[in-house]
């Protein structure tokens, strides 16, 4: 199973911005990232509102470009405010 979590730290209070943020990744099974006391806002207006997968093969340069098809499969992508089993 591969997951993608991240758990935004709390709004901030009085100035103080509160370093509790988790990032967290699993590989084929496997941790391969967590990390704790991550600031990634520091005001109420930074939210998790959507997904976005950004994509790139190859490069700008002629002999660097990807020289055969090649295919991405996003099946089963579950995304939740709540945590998910593993």
């Amino acid at each position: 199973m591969n997951y993608l979590r991240v758990v935004l730290n709390d709004v901030p209070d009085k100035g103080s911005i509160p370093h509790n943020g988790t990032l967290e990744v699993w590989i084929d099974g496997a941790k391969g990232v967590l990390r704790d006391g991550i600031v990634f806002r520091t005001n109420e207006k930074y939210v998790i509102d959507g997904l976005y997968l950004d994509l790139l093969f190859g490069s700008t340069k002629v002999n660097d470009l990807v020289k055969e098809d090649t295919h991405l499969d996003f099946a089963d992508i579950t995304v939740s405010d709540e945590p998910i089993g593993q």
